[in-house]
Formats: C-alpha cells, sequence, structure tokens
C-alpha cells in the first residue's frame, strides 16, 4: 500500500477530516523537511542554472534527464530530512 502524504495546505482537508483515506498522512503545518517537494526544486535547481540552452526543448530534455534520476521511491525518500 502506497502512503500519500498531504501538507496542510489551505485548499487540503484538515488531518481530523473523516474523509481522509486510511494511507493519506497529513504532515505538520510547515515542515519542509518532511516534504520531498520542497526539497525537489533545489536537486533540479543546482544542474540546470548558469547554462546556456540553445532551445525550449534542449532545457526540456535536461530537466527531464535531471527529474528521472529521481524516479524511485528510494531516491525520492532521500530527499526527507529526518
Amino acid at each position: 500500500m502506497h502512503v500519500v502524504i498531504m501538507d496542510q495546505a489551505g485548499f487540503h482537508m484538515k488531518e481530523e477530516d473523516q474523509r481522509i483515506p486510511s494511507n493519506i498522512r497529513v504532515l505538520p503545518p510547515y515542515c519542509p523537511e518532511l516534504n520531498p517537494a520542497e526539497w525537489f526544486g533545489r536537486v533540479v535547481k543546482a544542474p540546470t542554472v548558469n547554462r546556456i540552452y540553445e532551445s525550449l526543448e534542449r532545457l526540456e530534455n535536461h530537466l527531464i534527464a535531471v527529474a528521472r534520476r529521481w524516479s524511485t521511491p528510494d531516491q525520492v525518500g532521500t530527499l526527507i530530512h529526518k
């Protein structure tokens, strides 16, 4: 069973909402160290900035290649700073 993690953004349901399925875990308010999405931007940005891309397609291909390195749950798990 996959566990989905949901932050407490205003448009998400509150932790005590009975409609939240059992495989959903709600994060505490603002905890970037537990949210891989917060760190993924840095992971993609580091090998991308300060380079010149001949076209938007080349930039897109580069971003896809960088993102593919983070395509397994174990790899994403390394972005969570416990």
